[in-house]
C-alpha cells in the first residue's frame, strides 16, 4: 500500500480500505475455526453507527470481545482508490472505519457470513434512512418551537426543542397531527 499506517487504525481496516466505491459500504467478515471472528466495516461516519453495527453481531448470537473505531479525514480518487487518509476533517470525507472481535456466546450462529453480513447492511441501511431523514427532522423540530413561540403557549418546551435540535440528540423518526399553516 502506498498509504502510510495511520495511528490507531488497523491494519485490517486499512487493507480492506483501499478501494470504496461510489460510497459503498466495505464489509469484510472473517471467521477462524474456533468459533471466534471478526467484522472489518468501512462506511461514511454517522450517528448510531457502532451501535446499529454491535446489534446486528449480538442478533446473530455473537459476543464482541473488541471494538476499534476511528474515524478517518480520507480523499479517494475517481475510481474510490484511497489517495490519503488522517485525521477527521482533514480529508474529503469522513469515513468510519470499524474492526469488530467476536466470539461464539454459546448460540452459535450456523447461518454463517451471509446472515451476518446480511443484518450488517440492514442496519447501515437503517441508519442510513436515519441520517437521511435527520435535516427534515430538525427543520420540524424548528417549526414546532417558532409554532409554540408564536402562539405565546410554552417557552420553556420551545426552548427544549430548540436544544433538542442543536444536536443534543439523534432523531430516530418523528409522527404526529398534520398542522395545518395557513
Amino acid at each position: 500500500s502506498s498509504i502510510d499506517l495511520v495511528d490507531g487504525v488497523p491494519v485490517e481496516c486499512l487493507e480492506a480500505g483501499q478501494v470504496r466505491v461510489d460510497g459503498a459500504p466495505i464489509i469484510d467478515i472473517r471467521r477462524c475455526d474456533d468459533g471466534h471472528g471478526e467484522v472489518v466495516l468501512i462506511n461514511d461516519d454517522m450517528p448510531m453507527l457502532v451501535e446499529s453495527v454491535l446489534s446486528a453481531v449480538h442478533g446473530r448470537g455473537l459476543r464482541v470481545d473488541t471494538i476499534e473505531h476511528p474515524v478517518l479525514g480520507v480523499r479517494r480518487d475517481e475510481h474510490g482508490q484511497l489517495l490519503s487518509a488522517g485525521d477527521r476533517g482533514t480529508g474529503d470525507e469522513d469515513e468510519s472505519w470499524i474492526r469488530l472481535q467476536f466470539s461464539d456466546s454459546g448460540q452459535r450462529d450456523t447461518d454463517g457470513d451471509d446472515t451476518l453480513r446480511t443484518a450488517t447492511t440492514a442496519a447501515l441501511e437503517q441508519v442510513g434512512a436515519i441520517q437521511s431523514d435527520r435535516p427534515a427532522m430538525l427543520l420540524a423540530l424548528g417549526r414546532l418551537a417558532d409554532d409554540l413561540d408564536s402562539a405565546d403557549e410554552d417557552p420553556e418546551t420551545a426552548a427544549l426543542l430548540r436544544w433538542l435540535g442543536d444536536g443534543n440528540f439523534v432523531p430516530l423518526g418523528q409522527t404526529g397531527p398534520k398542522v395545518n399553516r395557513g
